[in-house]
């Protein structure tokens, strides 16, 4: 990830609460001239300022975004929790019912086992990101019902936050296709009687959200986990 530096945060925090200003009101006093110009000119390339036909300089749409992701009292820009889906594919036909489970082929995590998840892009709605990951981690296609919200913080053993996560949990019932893998992972159906046997390695979240889709409640429910774990 790109470090914006402190010099463009000045800029971009001074713009934050203005609608446009000159340049001299927002180069520090102290601060050398071509120094300043550097960075003002790298943010206006990176289409985030603009100067207009007044000589002045303003946000652009895509600078409003970036800088109002920015702690305006520290000047510093904060990271934000990850928004994905979780694709859960259920076999409802067979006795006993059999669920999509994959096995990761990616870091992080590694080798562990679980429910694929696909990330919501910016500005992709929730469930179109759901069955659009659907069809490309799978091949396959199906309706998806909501069942959960999850908020999961990873850390370490150390207490080291390795991941903030916000994870729509989706239920795919008898998808339709033929089932393929990818890169990812690896993908097969499994029965639920021998999920205990399979899961060797499961994902932080799974046991939690398998118990859930198993209850066959079908109201939406929200929890926030804190998950310590030495597999990522």
């Amino acid at each position: 990830m790109k470090k914006t530096h402190k010099i463009q945060l000045h800029i971009l925090h001074r713009l934050l609460f203005s609608e446009s200003l000159r340049y001299s009101q927002i180069k520090p006093y102290d601060m050398e001239g071509s120094q300043f110009k550097h960075h003002m000119n790298t943010l206006m390339s990176d289409n985030l300022v603009i100067k207009d036909k007044k000589g002045t300089y303003l946000l652009t749409s895509k600078g409003k975004e970036y800088a109002n992701r920015m702690h305006t009292k520290s000047s510093r820009m904060k990271d934000q929790a990850k928004i994905t889906t979780v694709l859960c594919c259920v076999n409802t036909k067979k006795r006993p019912h059999e669920y999509l489970i994959y096995t990761r082929k990616k870091n992080p995590f590694y080798g562990c086992q679980g429910f694929p998840t696909e990330k919501v892009w910016f500005g992709e709605a929730i469930y179109n990101a759901a069955c659009r990951g659907l069809k490309e981690e799978t091949s396959l296609k199906g309706k998806g019902n909501p069942v959960a919200v999850r908020h999961y913080t990873v850390f370490s053993p150390k207490g080291d936050l390795l991941e903030d996560k916000i994870m729509y949990v989706f239920k795919f019932e008898n998808p339709q296709g033929k089932l393929q893998g990818n890169e990812e992972g690896v993908f097969e159906w499994v029965k639920s009687t021998d999920l205990r046997k399979k899961i060797t390695r499961p994902l932080e979240e799974f046991w939690e959200i398998y118990a859930l889709l198993s209850s066959g409640k079908g109201q939406i429910t929200f929890k926030e986990h804190k998950h310590i774990t030495d597999k990522f």
